[in-house]
């Protein structure tokens, strides 16, 4: 016996890599805002340790990069790990791992 399993448009990793430029401008906004509130009240050091799941276009990312976080960024998205990973380069950060499922 098979199960099918109908995901939502939001759950198919695929479409989102039409919408990266969208996501960069519209969302990233506002999670970065609320992101380094947190950031700012969970102290983090330069070396920390970080896992960054469902990482986006990398707005936190890039943000805990530019403060010497050390971490692990994963998007199932091609197109976002693909932006992250230029927006890294423009920048000269460095990142200890970039992935996409």
């Amino acid at each position: 016996m098979s199960t099918q399993v109908s995901l939502q448009p939001d759950q198919q990793a695929h479409l989102w890599d039409h919408h990266v430029s969208l996501y960069e401008r519209v969302f990233e906004p506002v999670t970065l805002g609320l992101a380094r509130t947190t950031i700012d009240a969970l102290g983090l050091k330069p070396g920390a340790r970080i896992i960054d799941s469902g990482a986006g276009a990398g707005g936190v990312a890039l943000e805990l990069a530019r403060r010497g976080a050390q971490f692990t960024a994963i998007d199932a998205s091609a197109g976002m790990v693909a932006r992250m990973m230029e927006r890294a380069a423009d920048e000269g950060l460095k990142f200890d791992s970039l992935a996409g499922c």
